[in-house]
């Protein structure tokens, strides 16, 4: 079915939507694991990273919203949880100063990984030159979104 009018107006969400921004990251975890392989010794980063990933999926399915506004923080407590399973489970526990590199670290991967989805940006000026009035929402932190727009 073919659509005759346009909106007025329209919000759209920015990360995951526009952005690829958090999609899979299990594969941001290993490979920042693996940039970190010899300091994680004799442990296999893939392991580190299934761990670090189990407990933020789990972090985050319990997480209050304020969290989402301190990523980076979140982060340091997500490798270091990471971190006292890999111990609980009987490795040598690693140091806290590797987990807040390993978190800080996968916050710059992130970063430097983000793109706009073909299209999204020719989408949003069709829109615009078509007279609809447009707007972003996010649930983010807002320097880190001011700086994604």
């Amino acid at each position: 079915m073919a659509v005759t009018r346009l909106p007025r107006a329209m919000l759209i969400d920015m990360d995951d939507t526009i952005l690829s921004a958090y999609g899979r990251p299990e594969i941001a975890w290993n490979h920042v694991a693996a940039e970190f392989a010899d300091e994680l010794a004799p442990l296999p980063p893939p392991a580190v990273a299934a761990a670090v990933l189990g407990f933020a999926r789990n972090f985050w399915s319990t997480a209050e919203p304020a969290w989402r506004l301190k990523l980076g923080e979140a982060r340091r407590v997500t490798v270091q949880g990471g971190f006292d399973a890999l111990a609980a489970a009987g490795h040598a526990r690693l140091p806290a100063d590797l987990a807040t590199r390993i978190a800080d670290r996968f916050s710059e991967y992130r970063e430097e990984e983000m793109f706009i989805f073909p299209g999204a940006h020719d989408a949003i000026d069709e829109l615009r030159a078509l007279g609809v009035k447009l707007a972003l929402v996010t649930n983010g932190a807002a320097d880190s979104q001011r700086a994604k727009v």
